[in-house]
């Protein structure tokens, strides 16, 4: 195997690239891989994330030579800083060389100037061959534009010049540098045949593609440049500056002059009165050329040809120095060592060059220091081809310089000292280091990169989005600091102006349409491509000028939300929105500039804040003094009436709703607006409650209750009655009278009653025919988001969607999400703020500050006993059937056999006998029973008045048997129970200490203030229900404290439930008031809790 060398690496990859390779391999971004059959393999970590895989492989050619062969994937695939990274990796590795960054920096710098010197022999001995054009050139057939001609545009970067056409694509426009690709749809004004021959030029030099410039060469550069100051025509740097014009001949020396970082060639005045027409010697002196050329630029060009820029003159350069040298000297040269500089002249001084006299010794700059200038700041932007491989667009490159006074501009990252000319003498101005490198770092932070080219550095944006964002964020904050910036952009030009969703908003029947584009300026773009777009990962759009410009990122989000809410994909017209959506535009509005109809803010501002609604006035039959949040309420109501809008009224339990709804009904009436009837539908055990109250506090409404067997004489009455009472059982029987009629107002109250949408009640109030909806409950969500969804579908069908996209959007993320997780905050958050305009809920602890405390005691038990064996047996027996039936079907699945499973373990915990199994009819212990025996008797000798609650009826019997052995006397209710108000009025009138009743006949709906002790003997899985049931206690009206007493049995199924309450708790908190915590599914985790043994 022929070793690798540093001399065989340096001569192959050149003095450059070993260079740029070495800072690869001091900064560990190389990793070697074995290679096979003498090749050396490694990965080369690039900027901005990329690799790249260099091959080296080192053999004998012809005549026992050793040759270096390569190949690497970036884009030039060979004698790269990465083979050089790869070789010198190797070579560190085997130990065969000493750090390179100390041991070969002698020896590097003299290959840099030996490479330098041959570059520059090769350049004084080539031949100059005029540039030639042919006769005749065919010219591109294009588009016709204004009369504004065709402009040359010439900047001179890295030694060379470079090549634009410009012209203003309207007249008197501003004149923009155009990719080549776009010059053949150009047809230039038919008086401009000079325009046509250069588009012919540029043509025949390079032919058309996506570049926007082109690199000349020596003799080219000088035959255009000639030909467009002969025309008028030519500019350098800036495309809407004036055109140069011709100046004379103007005579310049070169020296070497001495520098921070060791010796440059600099253009130098000649002596006062030299006069370059009469020729002779080129009086140089030692010491007394080195005067600097102020504001002149040595053009690469053949003929030599300079720039004067003070006065915008371009005329021949004479200088000693062979045209094809000079830009070697000027611009290609790296710093001389004194040694160097020395040998240089005594090799090339009188000797070489073409022109009279002698090349001056180099002499040390005695010019003294100056401290405390402080320079401008430029920042130079140019497009290059990128070097990223397949990438169609340029890359963006910059040049920071620092223009300090009364000197040429020198660039970051060098040592030049910049002269200044005072008087008659020069000084050197000391460079504000610690200024320029705070500049640097500005540049690195808004997202550029660097990199050292030619002994300077050059800042880097290859990402376009980066790119955009500084032009429009970074670079006016950096302009106003005193930053001068110079662009010469055209395929990536960036507008100056900010986009912004704009929209304009009409009243168009029931709803709004909103009409949505990108503004930018005094511009209107189209939104459809540029949202389609940005739903595709861009972040970047252009604008009918072809600038580009940042997407507003944070608009377009909300606009795809309200999308993807609708089940829209794009916005190909314009957006139409119903009224219950106004939330949506008010959403919108926050985040966009909207105009037009002002009829939404009306509606947006009393839905964000109904307390700032205008209180209505009060009907004057109303027999009833409002508290002032009921007043609230009922101007809510209105509000919503006003404007067809419907909504759930979800004041907690006791606040009185029903007296709101009948203040509101009565309104109606009273205005001349109530002339159908108002269908009510309500639980069974709330149809004499809603006649009693209407009849107490709104007697002039016309009641007609439809209940019991006789109901159906009463039909023919609807049409004259203001309230129609019925009930969700008889709504069944009695659709084909009720639905085929139209109703002022439909109310359902306990909506709960609903909140399977699927059952056949939720289907038939959704299709009742009706001008306004309300839906009235305490516990507007009980277990899950769909029971939301199902009371909106008959108040506002559409308003949350269908329910699959519901469920995509909102349930999934919400119930079943990771608690906390930003997809189930987010969604909480939105579908709060689409249902608080809607739900109008005050809670007691708010509102009813004159309500008494209600206290709320937990009374623990132990099972005991054949009790304790009985659970215990009925736990194990069943938590193997639900494991089993867990593991085969999912827990989803697994519900009947789960929810079943948990049944029998509470009946256990209650009394064993509610369990319908020959093994527990054995058992007659009862922890709750004992319990109870202990608490009724106390309560009732201190004239207390208690409701006793239980799920089940069974277990009520129980009680009921043991009293009846006991002298209580008590009330009942259960689902069975046909006469339900004498048995409420004989509890309220005192007679009676004790109500038994059943939590689903009687736990919603009742008034029974007259209890002042509440007694729940089992506790069910949602809390919701519970309190339901306390509140037939608590409510307005109450003037005694509450006592609540929970019967629970330690370490059992009914303790773990307490634990699931609080997450259903959170649940309906999260969506009521957007305070979201996520997660509320029930998981395999909380089985194992539910069914661990007891303790």
């Amino acid at each position: 195997m022929v070793p690798l060398t540093l001399e065989l690496l340096r001569r192959h990859v050149g003095p450059a690239f070993l260079e740029r390779g070495l800072l690869a391999f001091q900064a560990g971004r190389v990793n070697l891989s074995p290679g096979e059959g003498g090749r050396i393999t490694g990965l080369v970590e690039g900027g901005r994330g990329r690799r790249f895989t260099a091959e080296i492989t080192v053999r004998e050619a012809a005549g026992g030579e050793v040759a270096l062969d390569s190949l690497c994937t970036c884009p030039l695939g060979t004698a790269c800083r990465h083979v050089a990274a790869v070789g010198l990796a190797t070579l560190g590795a085997h130990a065969e060389v000493a750090p390179l960054a100390t041991a070969t920096q002698g020896r590097e710098r003299a290959h840099r100037f030996a490479d330098w010197e041959r570059a520059l022999a090769g350049a004084v001995q080539a031949e100059v061959i005029p540039f030639a054009p042919p006769p005749q050139w065919p010219a591109p057939v294009v588009q016709a534009v204004a009369e504004e001609a065709a402009y040359l545009l010439l900047a001179r970067v890295e030694g060379k010049l470079r090549l634009r056409v410009v012209c203003a694509l309207t007249p008197g426009g501003e004149r923009r540098p155009l990719p080549f690709h776009q010059l053949p749809r150009m047809r230039l004004a038919t008086s401009d045949p000079f325009g046509h021959y250069l588009l012919s030029v540029v043509g025949a030099l390079r032919g058309w593609g996506i570049h926007s410039y082109l690199e000349l060469e020596a003799a080219t550069a000088g035959w255009l440049a000639i030909q467009g100051l002969a025309t008028g025509r030519l500019l350098f740097e800036d495309p809407n500056g004036p055109p140069l014009t011709a100046g004379p001949a103007r005579a310049h020396g070169v020296a070497l002059v001495e520098e921070d970082d060791g010796y440059h060639f600099h253009l130098t005045l000649p002596p006062e009165g030299f006069d370059p027409e009469v020729g002779g010697e080129w009086p140089y002196a030692t010491g007394q050329q080195t005067t600097p050329a102020p504001g002149l630029v040595a053009l690469p060009t053949v003929p030599p040809l300079y720039l004067d820029r003070d006065r915008g003159e371009l005329g021949p350069l004479l200088t000693p120095v062979p045209p094809l040298a000079l830009a070697y000297l000027l611009t290609a040269s790296p710093p001389l060592s004194l040694e160097e500089a020395i040998r240089f002249v005594q090799r090339w001084g009188g000797r070489t060059w073409h022109a009279p006299g002698r090349f001056p010794p180099p002499v040390g700059d005695t010019a003294p220091w100056v401290e405390g200038a402080v320079p401008v700041v430029r920042l130079v932007m140019e497009e290059h081809a990128s070097d990223r491989p397949g990438e169609l667009l340029p890359q963006v490159e910059a040049i920071l310089s620092f223009r300090y006074p009364g000197a040429a501009p020198v660039v970051y990252g060098t040592a030049q000292a910049p002269r200044q000319v005072d008087g008659d003498k020069i000084v050197r101005l000391v460079r504000a280091r610690a200024l320029e490198e705070e500049m640097a770092t500005a540049l690195r932070a808004a997202g550029w990169t660097e990199e050292t080219r030619h002994g300077a550095t050059r800042f880097l944006q290859r990402d376009i989005a980066g790119h955009v964002r500084f032009c429009q964020v970074h670079l006016p904050e950096l302009e106003r600091q005193g930053w001068e910036v110079e662009s010469h952009l055209t395929t990536l030009k960036v507008s100056r102006e900010r986009a912004e969703v704009r929209g304009t908003v009409a009243t168009r029947d029931a709803g709004f349409a909103l009409d949505l584009a990108v503004g930018l300026g005094d511009e209107r773009l189209d939104i459809t491509p540029l949202l389609a777009g940005y739903r595709e990962g861009e972040e970047v759009g252009r604008n009918r000028r072809g600038e580009l410009f940042s997407l507003p990122a944070e608009q377009l989000d909300r606009v795809l939300e309200v999308l993807e809410e609708l089940g829209q994909e794009g916005l190909d017209e314009p957006l139409y929105l119903e009224r219950y959506r106004v939330d949506q535009i008010d959403a919108l509005d926050t985040a966009t500039q909207l105009t037009g109809d002002d009829t939404w803010r009306e509606i947006a501002d009393g839905l964000r804040d109904f307390t700032s609604l205008t209180p209505v006035a009060l009907p004057a039959g109303l027999h009833a003094t409002l508290r002032p949040y009921q007043h609230e309420g009922v101007t809510w109501l209105d509000f919503l009436r006003a404007h067809g809008l419907h909504g759930i009224l979800a004041d907690d339990m006791g606040l009185g709703k029903t007296v709101q709804a009948l203040a509101l009904l009565l309104r109606e009436k009273e205005a001349g607006r109530l002339d159908r009837p108002c269908l009510i539908v309500v639980p069974t055990s709330l149809v004499f409650n809603w006649e009693a109250e209407a009849r107490r506090f709104a007697p002039a409404l016309r009641v007609l209750p439809l209940h019991g067997a006789g109901r159906k004489r009463h039909f023919h009455e609807i049409a004259s009655a203001d309230l129609v009472l019925t009930t969700y059982a008889l709504l069944r029987w009695d659709r084909e009278v009720l639905a085929t009629r139209d109703y002022h107002y439909v109310i359902l109250d306990e909506a709960q009653a609903i909140k399977n949408d699927r059952t056949q009640v939720a289907h038939l109030v959704r299709h009742l025919h009706a001008r306004h909806r309300l839906t009235m409950t305490g516990t507007p969500m009980e277990n899950h988001l769909g029971e939301l969804w199902s009371q909106f579908a008959f108040l506002m069908p559409g308003f949350l969607g269908a329910r699959k996209r519901f469920t995509e959007l909102f349930r999934n993320p919400i119930e079943r999400g990771e608690a906390g997780s930003e997809r189930s905050l987010r969604a909480s958050e939105r579908l709060a703020r689409r249902l608080r305009p809607f739900i109008l809920r005050r809670s007691k602890q708010e509102v009813a500050l004159d309500l008494p405390p209600k206290s709320e005691i937990p009374l623990y038990s132990e099972l005991t006993g054949e009790q304790r064996t009985l659970y215990e047996t009925v736990r194990l027996a069943y938590l193997e059937k639900v494991r089993r039936e867990v593991e085969n079907r999912g827990v989803e699945r697994a519900q009947v056999t789960i929810l079943d499973a948990l049944l029998r373990l509470r009946q256990v915990c209650c009394h064993p006998q509610l369990l319908p199994l020959e093994m527990a009819k054995r058992v007659h212990a009862s922890a709750k029973m004992r319990q109870l025996a202990e608490l009724i008797p106390e309560a009732v000798e201190e004239g207390r008045r208690i409701l006793v609650f239980s799920q089940f009826v069974r277990f009520l019997t129980l009680v009921r048997h043991w009293l009846d052995q006991h002298p209580f006397t008590y009330c009942y209710l259960d689902g069975a129970t046909r006469q339900r108000q004498p048995v409420v009025d004989r509890f309220q009138e005192g007679d009676v200490p004790l109500f038994l009743i059943s939590l689903k006949a009687g736990g919603s709906g009742l008034n029974l203030t007259a209890a002042d002790t509440v007694i729940h003997l089992d506790p069910w899985w949602n809390p919701a229900v519970m309190d339901q049931a306390t509140d037939r206690a608590h409510r307005i009206g109450q003037d005694k404290p509450v006592q609540v007493y929970n019967l629970i049995t330690r370490h059992t199924v009914e303790e773990r439930i307490l634990q699931l309450q609080a997450r259903k708790q959170h649940l309906a908190t999260d969506v009521l008031t957007a305070t979201p915590e996520g997660g509320h599914q029930l998981t395999r985790a909380d089985l194992d809790v539910l069914f661990e043994p007891l303790e």
